[in-house]
């Protein structure tokens, strides 16, 4: 999610595919913290502190349903469960987890805040098993943003129970929360060892081929998963992922129209069809599924995320009006999140008002800082943001440098293009051609398809006097873009473009 917006005397239009605010699933679509509620402290067969049968029934139905991604359906088992047990602490524990997944945060800390009271009795005494205290811990932690101690009790968790696959599955998280993905692919290489058929372990792998840019054993691992669930959405939208970021857009929206026909209420799935619609200019088509996915929404926070899909796709369009509407609905939904201030940014830039931008900007370090995040590399979207107000400055060396800083931070490749077009659009911005042509190209190696990349490298080749290479990028582009909306403005100004 990201996009076009005029700046500067010689390109005004400034594109990108896709950027790293994955707000819906796993790693690299939801965020990663919905893992949470699928891995660890499943505890099929391991000992539940209740004795409630029927809260037990609840819980693994509710464990069930989170594996699938089906958090509204986890919320409900897991609330069924404390409402046969009141004491379950783990259960709250799990439906906190499941409403902060369905961004509903205030209800999330008011059920961990039940779940840490129950941890121990009356004297004190700890009334939970290891591993439930263990998932309490960490559950509170992320609510916390509190992260280090979250890596500690997965540590410990490891330490004393090395071989239960879980342990392995939540140490695979962390490192994939790190990018250290050759560590988290031991880890969950490990998990399916100890437990052949744990469907999620065989999606984050595929995820983290993908970021590995190994796109053939991302599909083998992601067709595993697929044929372990074969009724589940899941699988297809990570399929779907995949065939987007290779330039494969029908296909793509193919997978996608599976996994909705399984289930249509998946926001992230309705985010990723909207998303698919406008890296082809179909706008009109891409604000339905954003919509749909805002009315759908569970919580405030899940609500803010469809509006920042909504508020690129109009930025993209060229509707800066209603673009600034849903970047500020989606601050006033969930003032915490990093996404919501760059995108505001991203869109005070486009309509011209720098110090508007230099204060999103301000705020979103501001939140990086406090919540920690510039350990796993999240300051990329900040040193983003500030590339693009200091083009807008026409201080180009300053843009470069943050560019080339947001691209440094970032190794993944459904992540990457997003960056290195934008390090392309820096270089050609600032006259210096030749050093714009390759991280243009890097991203057409993994997408022959990606238009922003194609559209920039036509003006480049053609500014160039290298008009052969000029009309092959237009004739590629217009197909990307043949079925677009009728008026789109970077459509007409191909067709205007005279070699």
């Amino acid at each position: 999610m990201s996009d076009s917006f005029r700046i500067g005397k010689k390109h005004d239009l400034h594109r990108e595919e896709r950027t790293d605010v994955k707000i819906t699933k796993i790693l690299l679509s939801l965020a990663i913290m919905a893992l949470l509620l699928a891995f660890g402290c499943g505890q099929r067969g391991d000992k539940l502190t209740t004795k409630s049968k029927e809260a037990v029934a609840e819980y693994k139905r509710g464990i069930e349903a989170a594996d699938k991604l089906y958090f509204e359906e986890a919320a409900e088992h897991f609330g069924h469960a404390v409402e046969l047990d009141p004491q379950f602490a783990v259960a709250y524990s799990r439906l906190s987890s499941a409403l902060q997944n369905l961004g509903d945060e205030a209800k999330a800390k008011e059920h961990q805040a039940r779940a840490l009271s129950l941890m121990k009795d009356e004297k004190g005494k700890v009334r939970v098993t290891e591993k439930e205290r263990l998932f309490i811990v960490i559950q509170d932690a992320y609510l916390q943003d509190d992260f280090a101690k979250a890596r500690s009790a997965i540590d410990r968790w490891v330490h004393i129970y090395p071989k239960d696959y879980e342990a392995q599955a939540f140490l695979g998280m962390e490192h994939q929360r790190m990018e250290d993905h050759d560590e988290a692919i031991l880890a969950y290489e490990r998990t399916v060892k100890l437990k052949s058929d744990y469907a999620p372990a065989y999606n984050s792998l595929g995820y983290l081929y993908i970021a590995k840019g190994d796109f053939d054993r991302a599909m083998e691992n992601l067709k595993k998963y697929k044929d372990m669930v074969p009724d589940q959405a899941n699988p297809y939208d990570s399929m779907g992922e995949l065939e987007q970021a290779r330039g494969r857009y029908r296909e793509a929206i193919k997978y996608y129209q599976k996994a909705r026909e399984i289930n249509p209420d998946l926001s992230f799935v309705l985010h990723h069809l909207g998303e698919v619609h406008r890296i082809q200019g179909q706008y009109a088509r891409a604000i339905e599924y954003f919509m749909e996915a805002a009315e759908k929404a569970p919580g405030p926070e899940a609500e803010a995320d469809s509006r920042l899909f909504l508020a690129y796709n109009y930025m993209r369009r060229g509707d800066l009006r209603q673009a600034l509407t849903e970047a500020m609905r989606a601050v006033e939904l969930n003032p915490k999140s990093p996404d919501a201030y760059f995108y505001l940014g991203l869109v005070h830039v486009a309509r011209g008002d720098v110090p508007a931008a230099m204060a999103a900007a301000e705020q979103l370090d501001e939140l990086l800082v406090r919540r920690n995040l510039k350990r796993y590399r999240r300051d990329r979207i900040w040193h983003h943001l500030m590339g693009e107000i200091h083009l807008a400055r026409n201080d180009y060396q300053m843009a470069l440098d943050s560019h080339q800083r947001a691209v440094d931070l970032t190794p993944n490749p459904l992540y990457r293009d997003f960056y290195l077009h934008a390090l392309g659009n820096a270089y050609y911005r600032a006259g210096r051609l030749e050093e714009a042509i390759s991280p243009l190209e890097k991203v057409l190696i993994q997408n022959h398809n990606h238009a922003d990349c194609l559209y920039t490298l036509a003006l480049i080749y053609k500014d160039k006097g290298e008009m052969r290479l000029a009309k092959e990028c237009v004739s590629r582009f217009k197909k990307v873009f043949g079925d677009a909306d009728e008026g789109v403005e970077w459509v007409e100004k191909v067709e205007k473009m005279k070699f």
